[in-house]
C-alpha cells in the first residue's frame, strides 16, 4: 500500500534560484516550468468548457424564441375572404431554425464524443481540480491510477449507456423545417398530409426538450464565476414567465386561424362564437403587431389567471383555457 505522501508533488512559487531548475519530492521529479505548463493547460481547457457552454444555453435560449413564430406564418386576409401565408416571415424563420439546429448538432456531436470516449475521460478525471494550497505553497495532488478494468459489456450496457442521447438526436431532428415545407405542399395541392396532426404531435415533444436542454445546460455546465454568466443566471430564472407567454400567444394566435378556417368551411347563416379568439381575428396584420397582440393577450391573461376568458361550447377552447388557468396559477 502506497505512502500518500508520495502521490504529492510540491510546488513552490518560482524565485532566482529555482528558476529553470528542476525538485525532487519523496522520489518523484518534476520542473516547476512544466508544473506551470500543467495549470495553464488545465485552465484553458476549462475556460474554453465555460465558454461553450455559455453559448450554448443562450443559443437554447434562441432556439425557444423562434419556435413558436412558426405559428404566426398564416394571416387573415378579408380582401380575399381566407388565409395567405407571410412568406418572407417563413424564409427567415427557417434560416435562424437552421441556425440553431446546427449549434444543436454541434453539441450533440460533442457529447456523442464525449460518451465514446468515457474510458479516456476517466483516466484524465484524477488530474482535474487538484490544485490546492498548503501552508501557501501551491501544491498538485497526483491521485494513484488505479488498473484498467476490463470491457466485459454486454451490448444491453452499452445500448443503455446511448440512451442519453435519443433526446439530443430528437432535438437536432429538422422537425419543423419538414413540417413548414409540408404544409406549403398541402396549400398547393401537392400533398394529403394532415399539417394539423403533426403539429400539434411532434412540435411540443420538441419545443419541450429544448426547454429542457436550457436549465439541464445551467445544473450540470455552466459555472457561474465571470461577469456575463452572473448577469445570465436571473435573466434566465425570469425565463419561464417570459416563455410561457410567448407560448401561450403563438398557440392563441394558431388556434385562433384554425377557427376562422373552420368558420370559412361552415354554414355562415347560423351563429358562430368564436370565443377567447376574437381579438386575434384581425385582418392583414404585420409581423410585429400579431406577436405584439398575442403577446400582451396571454402575458395579461395569465397574470390575472385566466378569470377573463369568456370561451365558447367548444370542448378544445375549454381545455385550453384551463390548461391556462394552471400555468397561471403555477407561475404568478
Amino acid at each position: 500500500m502506497s505512502n500518500p505522501a508520495e502521490n504529492v508533488i510540491d510546488m513552490r512559487s518560482l524565485d532566482g534560484n529555482l528558476s529553470g531548475e528542476s525538485e525532487k519530492k519523496d522520489g518523484v521529479l518534476l520542473t516547476a516550468t512544466s508544473a506551470r505548463l500543467l495549470e495553464e493547460t488545465l485552465n484553458a481547457h476549462h475556460r474554453i468548457k465555460r465558454m461553450w457552454n455559455t453559448f450554448f444555453v443562450l443559443a437554447c435560449c434562441f432556439a425557444v424564441f423562434i419556435d413558436p413564430l412558426f405559428c404566426y406564418i398564416e394571416v387573415i386576409d378579408e380582401d380575399k375572404n381566407g388565409i395567405h401565408e407571410d412568406k418572407n416571415l417563413m424564409v427567415a424563420y427557417l434560416f435562424l431554425r437552421l441556425i440553431a439546429d446546427v449549434v444543436y448538432m454541434i453539441d450533440t456531436i460533442i457529447s456523442s464524443l464525449g460518451i465514446i470516449f468515457k474510458k479516456r475521460e476517466k483516466i484524465a478525471k484524477p488530474f482535474r481540480a487538484c490544485w490546492r494550497t498548503i501552508s501557501g505553497d501551491q501544491t498538485i495532488v497526483v491521485h494513484p491510477r488505479s488498473p484498467p478494468a476490463k470491457e466485459n459489456q454486454s451490448i444491453s450496457a452499452r445500448i443503455h449507456k446511448l440512451l442519453p442521447l435519443l433526446p439530443r438526436i430528437l432535438v437536432v431532428l429538422p422537425i419543423l423545417e419538414i413540417v413548414i415545407i409540408s404544409w406549403y405542399l398541402d396549400n398547393k395541392g401537392d400533398n394529403d398530409w394532415d399539417i394539423d396532426d403533426a403539429f400539434y404531435i411532434t412540435i411540443p415533444i420538441q419545443y419541450t426538450l429544448r426547454i429542457y436542454d436550457i436549465y439541464a445546460s445551467l445544473k450540470k455546465r455552466l459555472v457561474m464565476n465571470t461577469g456575463i454568466q452572473r448577469c445570465l443566471k436571473p435573466i434566465l430564472d425570469f425565463l419561464p414567465f417570459i416563455l410561457a407567454s410567448h407560448l401561450f400567444a403563438a398557440l392563441w394566435y394558431r388556434l385562433a386561424i384554425q377557427r376562422h378556417v373552420e368558420y370559412l368551411e361552415s354554414n355562415k347563416a347560423h351563429a358562430f362564437s368564436f370565443g377567447i379568439y376574437k381579438d386575434a381575428l384581425q385582418s392583414n396584420q404585420t409581423f410585429v403587431q400579431r406577436v405584439s397582440q398575442s403577446f400582451w393577450w396571454a402575458l395579461r391573461n395569465l397574470s390575472s389567471y385566466g378569470s377573463n376568458l369568456n370561451t365558447s361550447s367548444l370542448p378544445s377552447e375549454i381545455y385550453f383555457s384551463v390548461l391556462y388557468l394552471q400555468v397561471g396559477w403555477h407561475y404568478f
